[in-house]
Order: structure tokens, then C-alpha cells, then sequence
């Protein structure tokens, strides 16, 4: 329900419809080819739902086409293609490359939107290379009803989504 939830707030900020999306990342984590339980094909399902101009991924773990059936066999693309004109760029595995590859991305392209759930970007208020929309983080009052809630998650994510967001941004005073 990951890849739900941030597609979900990527729409509150831009439209996917007609633009040129990139995952960068697609196995199950960093520098492996494994991709069981991989969020990466639930991602660029909940992205093609959007009706993009296209998609392209890039994981240079795995071989072309990349063998996941659920998103008929999606052309592997070099990470130069995949980021060429790229209007929104998200990251589904932290391979060691992707850092430097959103630094770079960001002088060649800094109107992309980035969506980096796993900070390889390494972002922060500080970083002058990439402008932070926001930071959303449990109050420390209520870590232990976070992490209760994120424990439970993936099953209520469907039902709960509305209110999950509402917290988030309440918490960025929205």
C-alpha cells in the first residue's frame, strides 16, 4: 500500500496524467536482483493508472525486459533513458547510483519531481540542490501510536487512507 500512498500524495501536488514518469529502482532492495515482495511492480501499477505519456524503468540489477509478469514484462532501461525528459522520477530501490543520479538530475532537470520515499537523494533543509516540499514525521508524543498504527498498515490502508493523510497534514499545518 506504499506505492498507493505515494502516488496519492504526489496527485495533491502535480498531475501524472500525460507526463513523462521514470522509476529508477524495481528489485526488492538495494544492489540485489531479487525481486520478491518488490514494491516496484505495485508502484508502476498505481502510477499507469494515472495514464502517464509513459513509463520507463531503470534497475541495472535486472536483465531487459524485466521478468515481472503482473506489469507485462517492462522494457529495462538504461538509467539515461529512463531520466531523459523525465517529469516525475521515483525512486523504488536505494541502489548505491541513485544519489548521484538525482543530484545530476536536479541541474539538468530541476523542474522533475522527485519522489524519494527512501532518501537516497539525501535531502534536506540544508541540501541546495533539491528543494524539500516536506517532511512528514510522527510527533514524538505519539511515536507509540504510530508505530502501532504502521504495524497494522498494509491491511488498513484501504479503509483509512483519507484519515492517514489527514494526519499528515495536519502535522504540516495544511
Amino acid at each position: 500500500y506504499m506505492p498507493a500512498f505515494l502516488v496519492d500524495h504526489l496527485l495533491r501536488r502535480t498531475e501524472v496524467f500525460d507526463r513523462k514518469v521514470a522509476i529508477l529502482g524495481f528489485s526488492f532492495k538495494a544492489e540485489t536482483d531479487d525481486l520478491r515482495d518488490s514494491l516496484g511492480p505495485k508502484l508502476y501499477r498505481y502510477v499507469q493508472r494515472q495514464l502517464p505519456t509513459r513509463i520507463r524503468v531503470s534497475d541495472h540489477h535486472l536483465p531487459d525486459p524485466i521478468p515481472e509478469a503482473s506489469v507485462e514484462y517492462p522494457r529495462n532501461h538504461s538509467r539515461a533513458e529512463a531520466l531523459e525528459d523525465a517529469e516525475i522520477v521515483f525512486i523504488a530501490t536505494n541502489h548505491a547510483e541513485y544519489g548521484p543520479a538525482l543530484k545530476e538530475l536536479a541541474e539538468t532537470n530541476p523542474e522533475a519531481w522527485i519522489v524519494d520515499l527512501l532518501n537516497v537523494g539525501e535531502a534536506d533543509e540544508s541540501t541546495s540542490w533539491m528543494k524539500v516540499s516536506a517532511h512528514v514525521q510522527p510527533a514524538e508524543a505519539n511515536k507509540g501510536l504510530y508505530d502501532d498504527f504502521f504495524g497494522r498498515y498494509p491491511e488498513l490502508y484501504p479503509a483509512t487512507k483519507d484519515i492517514a493523510h489527514f494526519l499528515a497534514d495536519h502535522q504540516l499545518g495544511e
